[in-house]
C-alpha cells in the first residue's frame, strides 16, 4: 500500500480509496516507515481519490505525536477534492508543505 520512491523521504500511497477497511494495513505500513526515519516524511497521494475521516484522524494523531519528536508528515499531490476537504476541515496547514 505504501511504497518507497527514489527520494528517501517520499513514499507513494498506492491505494485509490483510503477507508476504514484499508486502515489497519495503512497504519501498520505507516508506522514501519515512520520508525525508520528521523526527519520529514512526505506521502505522495497521487493515486488516492477518497480518504475517510478515520484515516485523517489517524494521520493527525500521528503528526501531532511525531512533531514533538521532531518528525513531520506532509501530504503531496492531493487531488483538488482532497485539498478542498482539508481546507474545509482547517487541516491544510497541518498536512500540506509550505
Amino acid at each position: 500500500m505504501i511504497t518507497k520512491t527514489q527520494n528517501p523521504t517520499v513514499f507513494k500511497v498506492n491505494e485509490k480509496d483510503l477507508d476504514i477497511l484499508s486502515m489497519p494495513i495503512f497504519e501498520s505500513e505507516l508506522d514501519l516507515l515512520l520508525n525508520s526515519t528521523a526527519n520529514s516524511v512526505y506521502l505522495d497521494f497521487t493515486e488516492v481519490e477518497e480518504i475517510s475521516s478515520a484515516i485523517l484522524g489517524s494521520l493527525l494523531a500521528k503528526k501531532m505525536k511525531l512533531k514533538k519528536m521532531g518528525t513531520e508528515i506532509h501530504l503531496l499531490h492531493l487531488s483538488n477534492s482532497l485539498q478542498r476537504v482539508l481546507k474545509i476541515l482547517n487541516l491544510s496547514e497541518y498536512f500540506l508543505p509550505a
